[in-house]
């Protein structure tokens, strides 16, 4: 099983690092300096707003559905038809919902049209997350990894026609970026529809309610999870908004682009890892080898982010954008230091998610929403976005310490101490190392970048976190 998690996380992340960087830095940036912090600071607002309550689209079906599909790959074509009825009707219930809290937030109706359209983003973007759950669960991941940048790839095919013709940039502004995103799912939602067909055989229309009530009983323990989760990493932007003003949450949006650029590398090793260890702990098998290698290597790569953003924060934000405050790059250091806790978390809580453990997952995801929403309240008005950054790192090792410590004490799973020992060192060592490149050597900081990298990948091996053993296994197995 390591060998196809990591035949499969190759794949992936190769299709990822050409697309994602390309959306972030290429589409995302230039929009926002285009439309500018006040204009872009509103859609992150609302854009945040749409996902709070994004999970009533879901209520955990595609969890339970790649769990069940994983185990029982027959059971594909008798859940389908419910779960798109279901997911039709928890949608009519999302927007209802969702503008009910527009409303209680005092947001002014003039913003209702822009809502509504992220709304319909959050839906189309939940059944095409819904659909590839099939391909993983069948352990197709190919076709999952290739449907998980097709809205992207659209997207930036459009937006980059669009910049760089003069007179189309001259006209654009933040409605025309979210309608556009619009078409561009639309046409990936058909694209996954047509992936699925052939996978469907003697398909059933005839679908009762207790066929509904099925589904649904199996699948909201998930909910609230998720719910959670985007409320302790997304309602920063959202307050933000609420409390310091729509340019600010712009600035902001500038520095978190980066953080939710380097989630999307760990994002990569939950999808691929939940159908894994369901499988796995289904069939008895032991799952420590996998969770400590996945582990290492997502903290390595963590700790590189880390040292390189933390080091050369101010010259990252003056270099991808026209307009920064005096906060931007500190907020940027703060905000990638809770990559720690985040990229634990995809490890930890994905196990625990395979695992079923959905009443500890549920208790620690809340608390964490909690521990957020009141560290915002209390440090925004005082510290600014700063302030947020400061609960975001507190919110996510919060859940990674709380999760590693149930997997450990009711799991009986643990990261050897050894590793343990090794990752802290790591971690220590490249953080001197960074600090030393950006003191003494009297260079370009691109080029400083480039020595502490690779000073990290040297050191990875030298203290034996990654090893020659290990990267021949990967090119044997990715041939």
């Amino acid at each position: 099983m390591r060998r196809v998690f990591f035949r499969n996380l190759i794949f992936l992340f190769l299709l990822n690092l050409i697309i994602k960087p390309l959306w972030v830095f290429g589409i995302d940036r230039n929009v926002q300096n285009i439309t500018g912090a006040s204009s872009y600071g509103l859609y992150f607002s609302l854009s945040a707003l749409s996902m709070f309550f994004n999970i009533l689209i879901d209520a955990g079906i595609t969890y339970y559905n790649n769990r069940i599909i994983a185990q029982k790959p027959d059971q594909i074509s008798r859940l389908i038809p419910g779960i798109v009825i279901l997911k039709f009707m928890l949608s009519i219930l999302y927007i209802g919902i969702t503008f009910l809290a527009a409303f209680l937030t005092n947001v002014i109706s003039t913003q209702y049209p822009l809502l509504i359209m992220l709304c319909a983003n959050q839906i189309l973007l939940s059944f095409i997350i819904y659909l590839r759950s099939n391909f993983s669960g069948l352990h197709y991941f190919k076709t999952d990894s290739v449907l998980s940048i097709a809205d992207k790839l659209l997207m930036i095919l459009l937006f980059g026609f669009i910049l760089i013709n003069p007179s189309l940039r001259a006209d654009f502004n933040i409605e025309w970026f979210i309608y556009g995103q619009t078409a561009c799912y639309f046409i990936t939602l058909l694209l996954a529809t047509i992936l699925t067909m052939p996978l469907l055989k003697n398909l059933s229309y005839a679908i009762s309610l207790g066929a509904l009530k099925t589904i649904w009983l199996n699948s909201y323990p998930y909910v609230l999870v998720i719910f959670f989760m985007t409320i302790y990493a997304r309602s920063d932007a959202f307050i933000i908004e609420r409390i310091s003003g729509a340019s600010y949450a712009g600035h902001y949006a500038a520095a978190f682009r980066l953080l939710d650029a380097a989630n999307q590398f760990g994002y990569l090793f939950a999808a691929l890892l939940l159908p894994i260890f369901s499988r796995m702990l289904g069939n008895n098998q032991q799952i420590k080898d996998l969770t400590q290698s996945a582990f290492m290597l997502i903290i390595v790569a963590a700790t590189m982010i880390i040292t390189i953003c933390t080091w050369h924060s101010e010259q990252i934000m003056r270099l991808l954008y026209n307009n920064t405050i005096r906060e931007s790059g500190d907020t940027l250091a703060l905000l990638t230091i809770s990559l720690l806790g985040s990229f634990s978390v995809y490890i930890f809580g994905t196990l625990l998610a395979a695992a079923a453990k959905l009443k500890a997952l549920n208790v620690i995801t809340a608390l964490a929403a909690v521990l957020n929403i009141i560290l915002n309240m209390v440090l925004i008005p005082e510290y600014g976005i700063l302030g947020a950054a400061y609960s975001a790192i507190a919110a996510n090792v919060f859940v990674a310490l709380a999760e590693y410590h149930y997997i450990k004490t009711r799991l009986n799973l643990s990261i050897d101490q050894h590793t343990l020992i090794r990752l802290t060192l790591f971690i220590i060592l490249l953080t001197i190392i960074g600090w030393g490149v950006k003191s003494f050597i009297t260079i370009s900081w691109i080029y400083q970048c480039g020595i502490t990298i690779s000073s990290g990948v040297a050191l990875s091996f030298s203290i034996g976190l990654i090893s020659l053993k290990q990267l021949r296994n990967l090119y044997q197995i990715s041939r």
